[in-house]
């Protein structure tokens, strides 16, 4: 039985947290709660270009959401995604320990 609920697959929920700038991406959205992409790139080296090309990995894999406020996008953690993939990354690859 497959207990995760990634969107995609492990492989692109894991391809999408092994990159460093990503994992900045996403430790600032943590940081912030909620940030638009205009705070992204002032608060990263990276273009413009570059930091919607890493959003859109990250929101296809899941990792985090957005909402449209207005004229803004806000993305923010998808908790309940990592948690599951994650989770069901271990129970695939982990002994579950019978009871006797």
């Amino acid at each position: 039985m497959n207990t995760c609920h990634c969107p995609k697959s492990w492989i692109g929920f894991f391809k999408a947290i092994g990159d460093h700038h990503r994992q900045g991406i996403l430790e600032l959205i943590k940081k912030h709660q909620k940030i638009n992409a205009s705070d992204i790139i002032k608060q990263n080296k990276l273009s413009q270009p570059t930091i919607s090309h890493h959003l859109m990995i990250l929101k296809r894999a899941g990792l985090i959401q957005e909402k449209k406020k207005g004229r803004e996008v806000y993305y923010s953690i998808n908790d309940k995604t990592i948690s599951s993939c994650c989770l069901g990354f271990m129970h695939k690859l982990v002994k579950q320990k019978q009871s006797s």
